[in-house]
């Protein structure tokens, strides 16, 4: 779509369309720079859930052994 500066170290480059997210990035820079990954934050909710269900499944048998404590496994 045209040339674009780097915001960062100021080199010319050329796009077909407008950068994805809207940062004005090199290819060079781009590389070097970070993003946040989706992977990493998902991972975490995962975790979490897995802890979560682990937490509820010891909470029935809790309730099951107080209710007859000659069917707990």
């Amino acid at each position: 779509m045209g040339e674009y500066e780097c915001i960062d170290c100021n080199a010319v480059f050329y796009l077909e369309e407008p950068p994805f997210d809207g940062s004005s990035l090199c290819d060079d820079c781009r590389t070097v720079i970070k993003f946040p990954q989706l992977s990493e934050v998902d991972m975490e909710f995962e975790y979490f859930e897995r802890e979560q269900k682990i937490i509820r499944d010891q909470a029935a048998l809790i309730k099951i052994h107080l209710k007859d404590p000659l069917e707990y496994p």
